[in-house]
């Protein structure tokens, strides 16, 4: 059974990739309704505008969708690779947690910090696990291919994620919302690919050899 482009077995997918795409369109709407409050500030900064619902709406949505992947990849044994289900599970985590500690309007603050790490270890989380599961599958004879995929979006990740670090600490403040927006839009794209493959059933995924590595989960 090869990777295909058509319906996966699972109708969750469905329910996921429904979240991430509605995510991913109220997160345009914000851009195209003020580009100019987009391309300078980020996405937290939402929680203190009068579309704040439309960003935690979109935030929310995101946990849904990344919910949905990590259940499926924990109930189905799919997605195999070292690590990649706790990662997963921070990936999630730190969006939900993000979420749910949003930041303060001009002064840092303990809730704030908390905002900021959670929003980091997501931003690393995901794009470490497109790399771990393309690296356990890049010798695999029917799925090669999805893996060299996610492992191309595992480095774009985070190189996109460390130019938005970049920008964010002050290197070029006024492109930190377009470089975190760029960002984002990777991940979205990773978290797609990792929908898509966890709703495959884990016998048609397995390795075409015992993995060399040490598995914090299989």
């Amino acid at each position: 059974m090869a990777f295909r482009i058509g319906p996966p077995p699972h109708r969750s997918y469905w329910w996921g990739l429904a979240a991430i795409l509605a995510a991913a369109g109220a997160m345009s709407v914000l851009y195209v309704a003020d580009p100019v409050f987009a391309n300078a500030h980020t996405l937290s900064e939402y929680i203190h505008q009068p579309r704040k619902w439309s960003f935690l709406g979109a935030l929310l949505l995101l946990v849904f969708g990344s919910a949905v992947a990590l259940i499926r990849t924990v109930r189905g044994r799919s997605l195999r690779g070292p690590c990649t289900r706790p990662l997963l599970a921070l990936w999630t985590a730190g969006l939900a947690t993000a979420a749910a500690c949003p930041i303060d309007a001009g002064r840092p603050s303990p809730v704030g910090t908390v905002h900021n790490l959670a929003s980091v270890i997501a931003f690393l989380s995901l794009p470490t696990v497109a790399l771990i599961a393309g690296r356990h599958y890049r010798r695999h004879p029917e799925f090669w291919r999805p893996a060299a995929l996610v492992r191309i979006l595992g480095v774009v990740g985070f190189v996109a994620v460390t130019v938005f670090l970049v920008t964010f600490f002050g290197v070029s403040p006024q492109l930190v919302g377009a470089t975190e927006r760029i960002a984002v839009l990777v991940e979205l794209c990773t978290l797609v690919v990792l929908l898509r493959w966890s709703c495959h059933p884990a016998d048609s995924l397995a390795p075409a050899g015992p993995s060399r590595t040490r598995r914090c989960a299989d």
